[in-house]
């Protein structure tokens, strides 16, 4: 009789695998990863200085592995780390990532050990830990084409889980408010025109701060008429 069972069992227990895995999940919401904050606009944010962002996820179902990658201008930002957030705590898993400065990429990624395992809602996945190495600005942007390592979402049946992605904004230096805004005070006026006044290079005459390449408008390594231009074009236009 016990072997019977066990023969019964062993026929039946490939059927009930591909049952389970062959079920794919309904998604009555579709998922969203977002970097959070979504835009940091901060002239003070100088080359030296760092900030992190947050890779979070909303209204996921059945997740269970999943990796993402952000790209940003290596020129202006380099990645110094990578802390994984909270939304598998209590649940075994295998995480992983690589930082490449050089190409200008980061990634993450999370698997589930457990074969039936997943989790669902919505929390912190991953923070990113940005050192700013120059002025300018660049979007921190979710690779979903694969240009280096793809972004993907899965399912506890190995299935792609639909997404969207909403990338996020870096911008530093004078004029991170909007161009013509030197002194980012949120206008461009006659403020402006001092501030660059007072940054003014080459000379004669030098203005009496000297030249800072955070408001060198068009990144020329010169401050002058050129960049006085810019804030004329921008004239009286506000930024929030």
């Amino acid at each position: 009789m016990k072997k019977r069972v066990m023969v019964l069992l062993l026929l039946i227990m490939p059927i009930l695998i591909i049952s389970f895995v062959s079920v794919k999940p309904a998604y009555a919401v579709i998922a969203n990863i977002y970097v959070d904050p979504p835009s940091i606009v901060d002239p003070t944010k100088s080359p030296g200085s760092t900030f992190s962002v947050n890779i979070s996820i909303t209204d996921v179902s059945f997740l269970y592995s999943w990796q993402i990658t952000i790209m940003y201008n290596w020129a202006l930002l380099n990645v110094t780390g990578v802390t994984f957030g909270n939304f598998f705590d209590g649940h075994p898993n295998i995480p992983q990532y690589s930082i490449n400065n050089d190409e200008g990429w980061v990634m993450a990624g999370q698997t589930l050990i457990g074969f039936d395992d997943y989790v669902s809602g919505s929390g912190w996945l991953f923070q990113i830990d940005f050192l700013v190495e120059a002025y300018g600005g660049t979007t921190l942007a979710f690779d979903l084409a694969g240009v280096f390592r793809p972004t993907f979402l899965l399912d506890y049946t190995l299935r792609d889980i639909p997404f969207t992605a909403t990338d996020g904004y870096f911008r530093n230096g004078a004029f991170a408010n909007g161009p013509g805004d030197a002194n980012g005070d949120g206008v461009v006026d006659i403020f402006d025109i001092g501030a660059l006044s007072a940054h003014w290079y080459p000379g004669p005459p030098v203005g009496i701060l000297g030249y800072d390449p955070a408001f060198d408008t068009n990144n020329d390594g010169s401050i002058d008429i050129f960049d006085i231009g810019i804030v004329s074009a921008n004239w009286g236009n506000t930024y929030t």
